[in-house]
């Protein structure tokens, strides 16, 4: 079965994870990439998705620009979105902890377009529940289109990593989860929007760990490897700093979200309307919405349990393959 994917995100260390399983699994058609902000600026990641799509020898699939700033942002607070110091801190202001992958002049380069929203939604028009829709950052992106487009909730299959329910959020303020605090509003109206919802937040994300030992291993991969390995080391070390408990291994967040959509099987999920916390010091934070608490819950459902080691496992092997195929373009 080959399974029509676009991802949106942030790309930042572990979107760049994601992206590697993609590229290292034979099950996929990967139609676009769409650039959002959040671990860094929505023009940093989308330049990183056409460095990656290149190295990957996917010239073919473009890279498309996404809305670069959240969406409650009134005029007056300007078009510059300012990444967050804590997203920094974990992805560096490149996203890539200060690696950088160089591309040889003799590889081929794709686009950059405008107007990805437009491009997810006619994905979302021709393709219907064919092709999922992987958010790995804000949703601010699917709420634009789903605002421009609300008919197409009903066709719109979407697996999205964020959220938590069942532990303290990995925010500033230790309650709500990144991506959703980035832009709660956008958040909160795809919950209630009649879109197919799958949330892969940290209460499963945090089960799925990378040790040390996975980032040494990649060294063996050539060029692609060793900067992988060099990105990824930055990123194991700010969670080590940021939390004991992390001493463990590193979450596999975005990659999390790709494993599940592309195996279901891994996950676990519970129905619930959920809703996010717009004011107050609970801002971003994901909860039932007590409004619909006796309502059937038809179209979101939450992860609470993950096959771990299964998972971790199969991260390993594609990711691992993802780096062959790069260097197979890199170093012919």
């Amino acid at each position: 079965m080959t399974h029509r994917i676009i991802l949106d995100c942030d790309t930042g260390i572990d979107d760049t994870l994601a992206l590697l399983y993609l590229f290292g699994s034979d099950d996929v058609e990967l139609l676009g990439v769409v650039g959002t902000f959040g671990n860094v600026t929505e023009e940093q990641a989308t330049r990183n998705n056409r460095v990656l799509l290149d190295a990957a020898g996917l010239a073919r699939v473009s890279a498309y620009r996404g809305v670069p700033v959240p969406s409650f942002w009134t005029a007056e607070q300007g078009l510059d979105y300012e990444v967050d110091e804590g997203c920094e801190r974990f992805h560096g202001k490149n996203g890539w902890g200060g690696a950088e992958l160089e591309l040889p002049e003799s590889v081929n380069r794709g686009e950059i377009l405008p107007d990805g929203v437009e491009f997810e939604a006619q994905m979302v028009r021709e393709y219907g529940t064919d092709v999922t829709v992987i958010a790995t950052g804000p949703l601010t992106n699917i709420d634009a289109l789903l605002t421009r487009y609300p008919e197409l909730a009903s066709k719109l299959k979407l697996v999205i990593m964020g959220g938590a329910l069942t532990q303290p959020g990995n925010c500033y303020n230790l309650i709500s989860e990144t991506n959703m605090v980035n832009d709660p509003e956008a958040a909160n109206r795809v919950f209630h929007s009649g879109a197919d919802v799958t949330v892969v937040g940290i209460d499963v994300t945090h089960r799925t760990l990378m040790t040390r030992a996975h980032v040494e291993s990649l060294k063996e991969e050539g060029t692609a490897g060793c900067f992988l390995a060099q990105a990824l080391s930055y990123y194991v070390n700010a969670n080590e700093q940021a939390d004991s408990i992390f001493l463990k291994g590193s979450p596999l967040h975005d990659p999390l979200a790709v494993g599940a959509a592309l195996d279901p099987s891994l996950i676990q999920c519970f129905p619930i309307n959920l809703m996010v916390d717009l004011t107050g010091p609970q801002r971003g934070r994901t909860v039932g919405d007590p409004a619909l608490l006796n309502e059937p819950a038809e179209h979101v459902r939450m992860a609470l349990t993950v096959d771990a080691p299964r998972f971790v496992s199969e991260w390993e092997k594609r990711v691992h393959a993802g780096c062959r195929r790069i260097n197979a373009i890199l170093e012919k």
